[in-house]
């Protein structure tokens, strides 16, 4: 399921706009937009791109094929996100950290927009 964005209670609609609102329990598809070079990764980059790494914090690590993490029809990636991630994350702010590993060996940091606020939720549990 694609990340869609909703409005908190508490939260004000240009919040909302700088961040991808996630409810601690969510399972959710985040898409992400890396960028090398100040460009974005398109598909003909991708060709070039073994693996990609998406960090949340401290909290959430995935490390995935990049041709497997690559949604063609929004041309850019998807971060996986289960209830267990999600509930092993603090309430608050996070921006999207990642690195690519290009066939061959080489890694580099990349640059993301995509941040998230993390809203509380009463439930704990995995359903």
């Amino acid at each position: 399921m694609a990340m869609t964005t909703t409005l908190a209670a508490g939260t004000s609609a240009a919040e909302a706009a700088d961040y991808k609102i996630i409810k601690q329990g969510d399972a959710v598809m985040l898409p992400v937009t890396i960028y090398l070079n100040g460009e974005a990764i398109t598909e003909e980059t991708l060709l070039l791109i073994d693996k990609v790494e998406f960090m949340l914090g401290n909290c959430v690590r995935k490390v995935l094929d990049a041709s497997d993490a690559w949604n063609t029809t929004l041309g850019q990636f998807l971060c996986p996100l289960d209830q267990a991630d999600t509930l092993r994350m603090c309430p608050g702010f996070y921006d999207m950290d990642c690195r690519v590993q290009f066939y061959g060996g080489g890694v580099l940091g990349a640059r993301s927009k995509e941040r998230v606020k993390l809203i509380d939720a009463n439930s704990r549990e995995v359903i």
